[in-house]
């Protein structure tokens, strides 16, 4: 079969997640203050939000990623071991639903996220949002021009789940 060449490897272009990976290969790669944080190649990283990681914690390796036009950081962290205490009384039962998302024995209900106001204000503004950009899209294509790209939604709308208050 010399001369002929194989049949096309097709990349996925959509949905790329963008990340690095940086192991703790000497002994001050990864250093963590209460706001900042050591990255091995990068140096000092400013952290936005203050006091998630703990200060005596050995770290093991990192990531960082870019999505919806942010970045995050998650670090592999070692902690010493905890004494697990031992359940005092009986347990509960948790009944998991679709209307209400728990329903505990002790009569104490956990409503289901995706009902809440917030987050149909933000599906709807999602929903918004890409109407608007296929209106856009069609009407460019119909005159000839180069169609307009699909931007990542705000960060509200990608991270639907991660919800300030969560009801109770």
């Amino acid at each position: 079969m010399e001369g002929k060449t194989n049949r096309p490897r097709f990349k996925k272009k959509r949905q790329q997640k963008v990340k690095s990976y940086f192991p703790k290969n000497a002994k001050g790669d990864w250093t963590i203050w209460r706001h900042k944080l050591q990255v091995p190649t990068i140096e000092i990283v400013k952290l936005k939000e203050k006091g998630y990681l703990p200060l005596n914690a050995k770290v093991n390796s990192g990531i960082i990623s870019y999505k919806a036009g942010r970045y995050y950081i998650s670090v592999l962290i070692d902690l010493p071991d905890k004494e697990v205490e031992k359940p005092q009384g009986e347990g509960i039962g948790i009944d998991l639903g679709i209307k209400e998302l728990a329903i505990m024995s002790n009569g104490v209900v956990k409503s289901n996220i995706n009902k809440t106001p917030k987050i149909r204000k933000l599906n709807r503004k999602l929903r918004r949002e890409q109407r608007r950009l296929s209106r856009k899209y069609e009407t460019k294509k119909k005159r000839g021009e180069k169609p307009a790209a699909y931007k990542t939604n705000s960060q509200d709308t990608a991270n639907l789940s991660e919800v300030d208050e969560y009801p109770s």
